[in-house]
């Protein structure tokens, strides 16, 4: 099974864990990683790389971020280079539910395609959409 590092930040990671376990249930060997005021990139590199670690399989760790080119997304790529596990940025959660369905039966490429695919997707204008539907 891929496992999960929800990266953040302050309290969106977190945030996102609570509310796809209240959609999907509990769900094991997934982390949520905020990076706070007074966080060192330093310090969150580490926060995430002991949880690599803990799991013992870097290949099979997805770590998702939120901001593409903030300091979470950026640690993630780093630990990319180093440690072999994959990253996306631009999470939001509609790809997490996506990402935590898929996990047990996907592999990294087809996870990651799928997630990918369905984050684009996922942001819609629906007031456009009812407006559509009104005419």
């Amino acid at each position: 099974m891929i496992k999960v590092i929800l990266a953040s930040h302050g309290g969106f990671a977190k945030g996102m864990l609570e509310a796809a376990e209240m959609i999907l249930g509990p769900q094991e060997l997934l982390e949520a990683v905020g990076l706070y005021p007074g966080n060192t990139s330093e310090d969150y590199a580490e926060k995430l790389d002991k949880i690599i670690i803990s799991w013992g399989d870097a290949e099979n760790t997805l770590i998702l971020a939120d901001l593409p080119g903030g300091t979470p997304a950026n640690m993630g790529a780093l630990l990319s280079l180093k440690k072999g596990v994959t990253c996306l940025a631009g999470c939001n959660l509609p790809l997490v539910l996506e990402v935590l369905s898929g996990r047990k039966f996907l592999s990294m490429q087809e996870l990651t395609a799928s997630a990918i695919e369905l984050g684009r997707e996922s942001l819609r204008n629906l007031t456009e959409e009812l407006a559509r539907i009104e005419n």
